[in-house]
């Protein structure tokens, strides 16, 4: 927004739209970094889950990029499992049969 101003008013300084804006003079400086890295995190997870079948979840994944060089936490892994869709798969719950009892039949 600041850059779109002083493009507009060539002869107004950026202290001074800055100043007008209540903005401080470092936010005009300032670019965003995203890093590449995230993206290779996120093809590495990917990876890693599928190579798993899907059954990694937010604590392995991390335990497993961390074996791998990359200093990432729990939470940060979480972060970018959801809007990736990445979620671990859980087993499904097992069924006791109590033997002995006679269940009922329905006869047709």
């Amino acid at each position: 927004m600041i850059q779109q101003l002083s493009n507009a008013e060539p002869y107004v300084s950026i202290q001074r739209l800055c100043c007008l804006l209540e903005l401080p003079v470092s936010s005009y400086h300032y670019k965003s970094v995203r890093r590449s890295v995230d993206k290779v995190i996120a093809d590495k997870m990917q990876a890693l889950l599928k190579g798993s079948f899907h059954s990694y979840g937010k604590r392995r994944l991390a335990f497993e990029l961390q074996k791998e060089s990359f200093s990432i936490g729990v939470f940060k892994v979480a972060r970018f499992m959801k809007p990736l869709g990445l979620v671990a798969k859980r087993p499904k719950k097992r069924h006791y049969y109590i033997m002995g009892k006679e269940q009922p039949t329905t006869q047709g």
